[in-house]
């Protein structure tokens, strides 16, 4: 586990985007050039990439498919930095994934071919950061790739959405108590859960009684329930009625293990005055 800390100003919007797959035919392109404009487009904007930058499956791996826009990893690896290059100064930390894990035996992928070249911080398969200020300590993040599945065989499509927030939320909850932003990707999911917003009743000496919410606020044991988890999304299609180069229909490996298709986007985290006032979830 290793600690990174970001110095950024006391109002700013930090991004969580990922899984964006390069190499991948069924790669949204569109909506990665969405996300990117939408970094550029405030002064104090920022980004963090969550991991699974490149596709990495090899002919010799269950999930591979023709639908790849070029199947040699570090011609991924390379085509990342070009793509990435654009946002030099806002992009502050990579994770790595499953996918160029996978390929450990060729070296560290992620590390080494990418987040070396463009000169951001590496965060391995998760770490913890800490977002200060000129003033010190803003708030803590834990962020993690991700492992496992996000899913639901309710019948409700609201059911279904509370039980894949109550799964994330179980995911993450237990990691450290310190982070009031709890996130992972992988699971190619878009979900927020706030922090539960509890009535307090107050009496004073009068007898008279008030009514406020608890809020949450960064300490070092920070109430699982008054945090936020994030399960931040991906930029890879289920399906498509594109063509790969051999001229033949495309075949995701999603489609192929029969996944639901999921929202394409990514999170924005709003802080003003030294406060988190909202995540919001963009669509692309």
């Amino acid at each position: 586990m290793i600690s990174i800390t970001l110095e950024l100003p006391s109002n700013h919007d930090l991004v969580q985007f990922g899984d964006t797959h390069e190499g991948s035919l069924m790669q949204h392109r569109a909506g990665i050039e969405k996300c990117k404009d939408f970094i550029r487009a405030e002064k104090d904007r920022y980004a963090v990439h969550m991991g699974d930058a490149v596709e990495a499956i090899m002919v010799d791996d269950c999930r591979y498919s023709e639908a790849t826009r070029d199947s040699r990893p570090i011609k991924q690896c390379e085509a990342v930095v070009e793509d990435f290059k654009s946002l030099e100064g806002r992009l502050k930390v990579m994770l790595d994934g499953n996918h160029p894990r996978k390929l450990w035996r060729f070296g560290d992928l992620t590390k080494d071919l990418i987040c070396n070249p463009l000169s951001i911080k590496y965060g391995t398969i998760s770490c913890i950061v800490h977002v200060c200020d000129k003033h010190g300590l803003i708030y803590n993040m834990y962020l993690h790739h991700g492992f496992g599945q996000i899913n639901s065989n309710a019948k409700d499509y609201e059911q279904r959405k509370a039980n894949m927030k109550a799964n994330l939320k179980m995911k993450l909850k237990y990691k450290f108590n310190n982070c009031l932003i709890m996130s992972m990707g992988h699971t190619h999911k878009l979900l927020i859960v706030r922090p539960t917003e509890e009535l307090l009743l107050v009496a004073d000496d009068n007898g008279r009684v008030s009514q406020r919410y608890k809020g949450w606020e960064q300490s070092d044991e920070i109430d699982q329930d008054k945090r936020w988890y994030t399960n931040t999304g991906s930029f890879y299609r289920t399906f498509s009625d594109e063509l790969d180069r051999n001229n033949e229909p495309i075949v995701s490996y999603p489609e192929m293990f029969g996944y639901d298709p999921v929202e394409l986007g990514f999170l924005n985290i709003q802080c003003r005055d030294r406060k988190i006032v909202n995540i919001e979830k963009k669509v692309v």
